[in-house]
């Protein structure tokens, strides 16, 4: 857009009023929405989200058992998880692959997350602000007989799946749902952003003051205020931080 352009854009709202101007930014949300229905057939995508998909879990006790063990006593088993589809789309084209593996991230309801962090609306708000970077945050699904409540996909689960095994799977499902964009290019970058992190040798030590600022006082407030077991879940995730940053 040109000056003269952007020009006449701000002249135009500025004789908007506000419930006009409102109306405008929700006129303009509908232009992007977060989802669209995708149906078995397609060509798998980037964004596609696959409900009760099969993975494969190794045993719980697999660092307990030694080399011999594992050739004889191992079993892995089979379980449903949703998943959402983070290989490139243009890696996954017909007769064009580029891979032949699917990389696939856990998704979990909201209300799958009864326990830890995630389960308080701290936590989820912290996770939606981009402060968690093992976990992205996905918006409701209101499509007609496909709603869906607000996900999280969770980048410290990931699987493979033989994509013929994976176009087997959505061909035998009629609808799915796709993350749209630029929804599905912020989730690209989350998980990009989550493997690419550097843990410094030497960190800049942290500014601290001698007493609580504006916004500790704030914290310290809402904590002070919240029930004992959302103290409990918000502590612990500090104490994993700070043991965190000190190992990095």
């Amino acid at each position: 857009m040109d000056s003269d352009n952007r020009q006449q854009l701000k002249e135009l709202l500025s004789q908007l009023s506000d419930s006009e101007k409102w109306e405008l930014i929700l006129g303009l949300t509908d232009r992007y929405p977060w989802y669209q229905l995708a149906i078995g057939e397609e060509e798998i995508k980037q964004g596609d989200i696959l409900e009760d998909c099969p993975v494969f879990q190794l045993p719980a006790d697999l660092a307990d058992l030694t080399k011999d063990q594992l050739k004889i006593t191992a079993k892995g088993e089979w379980r449903e998880q949703d998943v959402i589809v983070m290989s490139q789309s243009c890696d996954m084209v017909k007769g064009r692959e580029k891979l032949t593996d699917i990389l696939l991230c856990a998704v979990w309801k909201r209300s799958e997350l009864t326990e830890g962090y995630l389960a308080s609306n701290v936590g989820m708000e912290d996770a939606r602000r981009g402060n968690l970077p093992g976990f992205h945050v996905l918006g409701e699904c209101a499509l007609p007989d496909f709603y869906r409540e607000v996900r999280v996909v969770d980048f410290r689960h990931v699987y493979s799946l033989p994509l013929p095994f994976v176009r087997k799977l959505v061909t035998e499902t009629e609808q799915r749902i796709r993350l749209l964009p630029p929804y599905r290019e912020q989730l690209a970058q989350a998980f990009a952003r989550y493997f690419m992190r550097v843990g410094l040798p030497t960190d800049i030590p942290p500014f601290l003051s001698s007493k609580p600022d504006k916004t500790e006082a704030e914290v310290i407030k809402k904590l002070q205020g919240m029930d004992d077991a959302s103290k409990k879940r918000i502590l612990l995730h500090l104490k994993n931080e700070l043991a965190l940053s000190t190992d990095s």
